[in-house]
């Protein structure tokens, strides 16, 4: 059996677009099931969000026709995606508001490699609460939607040669 190269099958835009949809709304889902101010699921919401976050940045230099290879060299380190963003020209006005700022900030300091919640480790007394975090996210895609013209029906996975995944 061949490998695929999983490079080429990075999403198009608007799926990499869904999937961070998916991931704020799982999220959300978590943040709503806890109970008020116990925190129980702030961890795994917090992963997820970092998830979408990173899937939005990602999706939005898709769109601004990036080759899989680069957006794979990115890894997961927000910081480097939020500067290339905006050098493909992402809303100022999202990339320099405090609370933005602060997420992405917070996701890299808790964890050392700028892995955010992946490999929680929060030497750095950091925290971000998840319905701030969850705000910065649905801002994101909000953008990210109108920007790329996507509609949720016309949502595709990538393309590995003719076959959709």
């Amino acid at each position: 059996m061949d490998e695929i190269d999983h490079v080429a099958v990075i999403p198009t835009a608007p799926g990499l677009w869904r999937m961070a949809e998916t991931y704020a709304d799982a999220a959300e889902v978590l943040i709503t099931s806890g109970e008020p101010s116990s925190h129980q699921f702030d961890e795994p919401a917090l992963h997820l969000i970092e998830q979408s976050i990173e899937l939005a940045l990602k999706g939005f230099l898709r769109g601004a026709d990036w080759p899989p290879k680069k957006l794979e060299a990115f890894g997961h380190r927000l910081r480097n995606l939020a500067e290339a963003c905006r050098s493909c020209g992402l809303d100022e006005s999202f990339l320099a508001s405090h609370d933005t700022i602060r997420v992405v900030d917070a996701f890299v300091a808790l964890g050392k490699s700028g892995h955010g919640l992946r490999y929680p480790c929060n030497e750095a007394c950091v925290w971000i609460e998840p319905s701030v975090a969850l705000a910065v996210a649905r801002r994101l895609l909000a953008i990210i939607k109108d920007r790329c013209t996507l509609e949720r029906q016309k949502v595709a996975f990538g393309q590995v040669s003719d076959a959709s995944i």
